[in-house]
């Protein structure tokens, strides 16, 4: 606005220093005076007309990407820092931050955004994609179940891990694993996600089911127990809840830490942008709304 103004005031300057030179002139005649002061007036009014409808087209479109694009986009970033004031470490995991508000803008070709708000929501997105290839489902099966397996090992005996291998009639060597049954048992709880998560999230209350798990297996080996253990019972749920957590491993996985810091990330970003849209808020109520109202 401040610029068209700049131009608007430098060409009325010129008109009327050359309006100035040739109106009193010396000897002029009226009928060039009167000419003068005619085109100069018609002059004037059509910039200031240009003017005032280059600015109030202007505006139009301002307050029009204020409505249709940068509350909507506030309002989303709003509703996701929202939820996830809810989450939990392992919950934060499962954060997909869904905004599909701003990725159809993003998506949209004609749709040009300041460069500073266009960069921090696409990088965004790209922290989201890949937040979104980190499986850590499978990373916590994989660690648990390893950790069980490791348990059932010292605390029961090598002899029902066995391997079997033979030579196929091709000549190639296949190999068999069997396992125990506790160990096929915890494979297959681990395959419904529900379960992980109630193991990550509340792992004592699933003593219960080791106990279940184990309570028609082999007599385990004798286990060496502090002297706070010695005038009570401890029963193997709690002994593995205990001297042998199943699921303190994954917290310190790489990849899941990897994945909870672009979570952390994100929601920084996230932060960020509405910090940004307030700013752009102010200056468009600044130059343009206060006209307006």
């Amino acid at each position: 606005m401040w610029k068209q103004l700049r131009v608007l005031v430098i060409v009325l300057l010129i008109a009327l220093i050359t309006f100035i030179y040739f109106y009193f002139k010396p000897d002029q005649p009226d009928i060039i005076k009167t000419l003068i002061s005619t085109l100069l007036g018609g002059l004037i009014t059509v910039l200031v007309a240009f003017n005032v409808n280059s600015y109030t087209s202007k505006q139009k479109s301002v307050l029009e990407r204020k409505k249709n694009i940068y509350i909507p986009i506030n309002k989303e970033f709003n509703n996701i820092l929202s939820d996830c004031k809810k989450d939990s470490y392992w919950r934060s995991l499962n954060r997909r931050f869904e905004m599909p508000i701003t990725d159809e803008i993003l998506n949209t070709p004609y749709e040009f955004l300041p460069t500073k708000l266009s960069m921090k929501l696409n990088r965004i997105k790209e922290s989201i994609d890949l937040l979104k290839t980190i499986d850590h489902y499978s990373i916590a099966k994989d660690i648990i179940l390893l950790n069980f397996e490791e348990f059932l090992r010292g605390s029961y005996g090598e002899q029902d891990f066995k391997v079997f291998k033979r030579i196929n009639e091709y000549d190639v060597e296949e190999v068999e694993y069997t396992y125990p049954k506790p160990y096929t048992y915890m494979e297959g709880y681990l395959s419904k996600i529900e379960n992980i998560d109630k193991l990550m999230i509340e792992e004592y209350e699933n003593v219960e089911l080791y106990n279940s798990i184990l309570k028609d297996y082999r007599t385990p080996l004798l286990f060496s127990l502090s002297e706070i253990y010695q005038d009570r019972y401890i029963d193997i749920g709690e002994y593995i809840f205990e001297f042998n957590p199943l699921t303190d491993d994954v917290f310190k996985n790489d990849s899941i830490n990897f994945k909870r810091g672009l979570y952390e990330e994100i929601t920084d970003e996230i932060n960020d942008v509405i910090v940004l849209l307030k700013e752009i808020f102010i200056s468009i109520h600044k130059n343009y709304e206060k006209d307006k109202y």
